[in-house]
């Protein structure tokens, strides 16, 4: 029986393959969007390799990607393994492309090229899912314009590229896909983006929770899909490493960064929950999927797209790993914005809370934008996201009040009804 379901899912996944083909050879519409798409993102990761300037070496390429990239094009593979930055999975990951450019002795300029396309790809391939949304809603052009430009030509993306680390962008990509496809059913599907997605940034890990709770069955099957992804890429760069995975080398230490546009700023950088920021948030995630869980089995839960609560609740975990982490800076706000943007074309609106966080956040975050002192900027920062965690959360996990207040109105009615009719002779 699970045999015949799964060659079933198999003829389901290569039949929307295949109508997706159909729809880019058939429909003109999807193949610009796509194209421009695909100009935009190119023309950015093109304007980001070739700056120049005393501050282009500084940035995180040359810093940390670089030396393991020049390892790997001169057939070091130990070498390149044991030079990895935290996030080495993501090298691995890009790799083949960024080989590439050794075929003709490319510069880090073209190496650095080569690895982000990937990760840029995947944006463009999101851009031409979230612009098919307004189609099927009846909107314009305008609407599929307004979301390639939220989503591939966005100036938090443009400051990714900048700052050399377009991984950010493949991470959010997966995430969103991952939950879409498992509230959707599409177990190995969503299993396998999530992995990758671990495998890529060890932030993703805050949206493991939601997929499997967004699936309506196998989920121990999509966990250990997602577990044995992520474990094949990881798992190797840890025996290559001299001390493994340790938490200066996945990512869990916070070291002794800590700026100012974050919820733990009053706590102080000495505290322990800025310490140990990055294991709470993970632990935050998996209580409020938990929250989720089981409010949703109360019996009166109004029914609502499965996609639509996971994609609220992935905004808000994904909102929390920005504002609770120590680090935090304008692109760890990138996939709650990729959440947003994806929850509101999903039901049919423009996405103008995505633009609004956008924009405020932009305004705030940067430490070399608007000048202020530190204190202020946290206030700001504070001031600005307390008021969108409480608005997601209120939605996500408080959507029946309305309902329970037209229940009593109604229960009051009937009441005075039943009333009036045993007062009458």
């Amino acid at each position: 029986m699970s045999i015949a379901r799964q060659r079933s899912a198999d003829a389901t996944s290569s039949g929307r393959l295949s109508a997706m083909m159909r729809a880019l050879r058939t429909r003109p519409e999807h193949a610009i969007v796509a194209a421009l798409a695909a100009g935009v993102a190119l023309a950015m990761i093109a304007d980001a390799a070739n700056q120049t300037g005393g501050t282009a070496r500084l940035n995180d390429f040359y810093r940390e990607a670089a030396p393991s990239y020049l390892a790997l094009t001169h057939g070091h593979l130990l070498a390149f393994a044991q030079l990895t930055p935290a996030y080495g999975g993501s090298l691995v990951l890009r790799a083949p492309f960024a080989l590439v450019p050794a075929l003709w002795g490319g510069s880090l300029r073209a190496i650095y090229f080569a690895s982000a396309l990937p990760c840029m790809l995947a944006a463009v391939a999101f851009c031409v899912w979230v612009a098919g949304r307004p189609r099927r809603n009846g909107a314009s052009w305008r609407a599929r314009i307004v979301a390639v430009v939220c989503c591939v030509g966005s100036p938090i993306v443009l400051i990714v590229l900048q700052a050399r680390h377009p991984e950010e962008v493949l991470g959010d990509v997966l995430c969103v896909a991952a939950v879409v496809l498992a509230a959707n059913g599409r177990a190995e599907w969503a299993g396998l983006l999530v992995g990758v997605a671990v495998a890529n940034k060890a932030w993703a890990l805050v949206a493991v929770p939601v997929v499997i709770a967004a699936l309506p069955a196998r989920r121990w099957r999509t966990l250990i899909i997602a577990g044995g992804c992520a474990a094949v890429v990881l798992v190797p760069l840890a025996a290559a490493r001299e001390h493994g995975l340790t938490a200066a080398a996945n990512g869990a230490s916070v070291g002794s960064i800590f700026n100012p546009p974050q919820l733990l700023w009053w706590a102080g950088r000495r505290s322990w929950i800025a310490r140990e920021a990055r294991p709470a948030i993970i632990l935050a995630s998996l209580l409020l999927t938990l929250l989720w869980c089981g409010l949703r089995r109360r019996p009166g839960w109004p029914t609502r797209s499965g996609a639509t609560d996971a994609l609220l609740l992935l905004s808000l975990v994904l909102l929390l790993r920005a504002a609770l982490d120590p680090w935090n800076n304008v692109w760890y706000h990138l996939p709650f914005l990729f959440a947003l943007l994806a929850l509101e074309t999903r039901s049919g609106r423009a996405p103008l809370a995505m633009v609004g966080c956008m924009m405020a956040l932009l305004v705030v975050v940067p430490l070399g934008g608007v000048p202020m002192s530190t204190n202020l900027r946290a206030v700001a920062y504070a001031a600005i996201v307390l008021p969108m965690i409480a608005g997601i959360a209120i939605k996500l996990y408080l959507p029946s009040g309305r309902l329970r207040g037209e229940d009593v109105r109604k229960g009051r009615v009937s009441l005075r009804l039943s009333t009036d009719q045993a007062s009458l002779p």
